[in-house]
Order: C-alpha cells, then structure tokens, then sequence
C-alpha cells in the first residue's frame, strides 16, 4: 500500500506590501487554486493582442477572456489571502483615494503566482531517491507561465514600485 504524505512546506505566510501596509497571503495553497492560477495565467498569455484591426467579433472574444481572466485572478486573490488581508484589500480595491488599481491587483497576482511557483513543494523528483539533500525540491519554472528565480530576469524591486519580499 502506497501511503502518501504531505510534502515539507513553507510555514510562513507570503507577506507584501502596499502604501506601506502589509498583507499576507497563505504559505501554501490546494490543487483546485493551482489549477484555477495556472488556467488564468495560460489565458493571459493569450491576450498579448494589438486591438487596431480586429473585427468586433474578434474584439468581443479578447474581451471576454480579459474578463475570464480578471475574475479568475480576483478569485485567486481572494482564496490565497488570509482572512484580516482579504477584507482590508477589497476595501481599498472599492476605495475612492489612494486604492488598488486594477493593475496593481494583477501585479500582486502575477508576483504572487511566481512565489507559489518557486517555494518548496516537497522530495526532489531530480535526485534517484528523492531528495535533494534539504528535503525540499523547487518547481523550478514547471509552472506554465510563472517563472522562479532562476528563469527570472527581474528582481522583486524592479517590476514595482509597490511591493517588496518580504517572505523568506
């Protein structure tokens, strides 16, 4: 009989910060949020389409995923941030002074999707037995369309004025 374990994860929430104030987001989430991220993410990397010249069915189609991808994120935001973060950015998402545009909830995606991407997910799958000596194994970019830091070419402080890392 194969007994399944869970694998050493991240303890710490995933901490990040705007207008200085922090917001936490879980250490590590469920197959379902994966899958539901990675679907968004794929759909996003669709959308990279000049609108000059698109016939209005063609415009109807790259508007309706945007749509599909903007809900997707937003339920993304909504699952993976802990309860007291949740509630104080869907405040300042529906603030009149000084709140989250809607680029910058797509940028805490995109910058949250990369973190789940690169944390410890459990025995390496590299290394004949499994392990990599710590335990631990990264995904290493098998996300479609999250990179890690290795395959990345920007450091946290330069995609945005807005958020640092602060998670180990």
């Amino acid at each position: 009989m194969k007994k399944f374990e869970r694998p050493v994860a991240a303890k710490e929430p995933i901490r990040f910060e705007i207008d200085d104030e922090m917001f936490e987001a879980a250490p590590q989430i469920g197959a379902s949020i994966l899958q539901d991220m990675i679907e968004a993410a794929n759909l996003q990397s669709t959308l990279s389409v000049n609108p000059d010249g698109l016939n209005k069915e063609a415009m109807f189609k790259v508007a309706e995923a945007l749509s599909t991808v903007s809900g997707k994120a937003m339920n993304f935001l909504d699952a993976v941030l802990l309860p007291e973060s949740r509630d104080r950015f869907a405040v300042k998402m529906r603030a009149t002074e000084n709140p989250i545009t809607i680029e910058m909830a797509f940028e805490v995606w995109r910058w949250l999707m990369e973190q789940y991407g690169s944390r410890p997910t459990g025995p390496s799958l590299s290394s004949p037995n499994g392990h990599d000596g710590t335990g631990t194994s990264w995904t290493g970019g098998l996300l479609p369309g999250v990179s890690t830091p290795e395959s990345s070419t920007a450091t946290d402080t330069s995609t945005s004025s807005t958020t640092s890392e602060s998670a180990p």
